[in-house]
């Protein structure tokens, strides 16, 4: 477990985009007339106190597995709606664990052409306590396709746009380094792009998901991890940590 929030990394490598390989099935977790009124009411109550969510398609993870350098995914279409409504204590309790959706998620570790990450300031809901994330969203089986295929690749190149600003033709190089499982399943890709640190804070992107974006030299992501774990949130710092220890076995490797 990473942190206090229960982050477990689930798998951890390299995989380029070829070696990642996603199953989609459009067929959909069978709920009973009883859960899926339980579901809507559930949501109903969370969107009165939380008006900005809305409802939207979502890869529920069925399994997966890592082999011989390659990922493998099975997934299946779900629904926000339905995350929402079978993400909490009563569902459980009422229906048990095997319909609980498990949304499949992106994140990037950015790092730039002067060799520093990027990571984003958050103000909570009190304007008091401040976190640190990095780029992330969930896949959408509807938008995120290439080749006709649900691809996670793309899903972290959206959420680097809108929340960064970040062009597809910046990328230099994409890599998974592996799987993280907190409020679902998330995958931690290693971006490297062509901008530098200072041309990405002073963009303004699509959306306004940060207050503002700061950056670390990569030689010191380690000390940045010891000084603000309790900051950072659940599924970033098991992205940076992913990272951290990428970075350590290529030195191993090196020695």
């Amino acid at each position: 477990m990473i942190g206090n929030d229960k982050c477990e990394i689930l798998v951890r490598g390299v995989f380029a985009r070829e070696s990642v390989h996603l199953l989609f099935r459009e067929d959909r977790l069978r709920f009973s007339a009883t859960e899926r009124r339980f579901i809507q009411a559930q949501y109903a109550r969370t969107q009165s106190q939380t008006p900005g969510i809305f409802d939207g398609p979502l890869a529920h993870v069925r399994s997966f597995s890592a082999s011989d350098g390659h990922l493998h995914l099975d997934c299946q279409r779900s629904s926000y709606v339905e995350y929402v409504g079978t993400h909490n204590t009563e569902y459980v309790r009422r229906f048990g664990r095997m319909q609980v959706v498990n949304p499949l998620s992106c994140g990037a570790v950015l790092r730039t052409s002067d060799q520093e990450l990027i990571y984003g300031l958050r103000r909570g809901y009190d304007s008091t306590k401040i976190t640190y994330g990095l780029p992330a969203g969930y896949v959408n089986p509807d938008s995120d396709l290439g080749s006709n295929r649900v691809d996670p690749f793309l899903t972290t190149q959206r959420e680097l746009e809108e929340e960064i600003g970040i062009l597809c033709s910046e990328i230099q190089r994409m890599q998974c380094l592996g799987l993280l499982g907190w409020e679902g399943t998330h995958m931690v890709f290693l971006t490297e792009v062509a901008p530098t640190s200072q041309d990405i804070k002073d963009r303004l992107p699509r959306e306004s998901e940060f207050e503002r974006l700061e950056s670390i030299e990569v030689e010191s992501v380690t000390k940045f991890l010891e000084l603000n774990r309790d900051r950072i949130l659940p599924h970033s710092l098991g992205g940076i940590v992913l990272y951290d220890t990428y970075v350590r076995d290529l030195l191993r490797s090196d020695a």
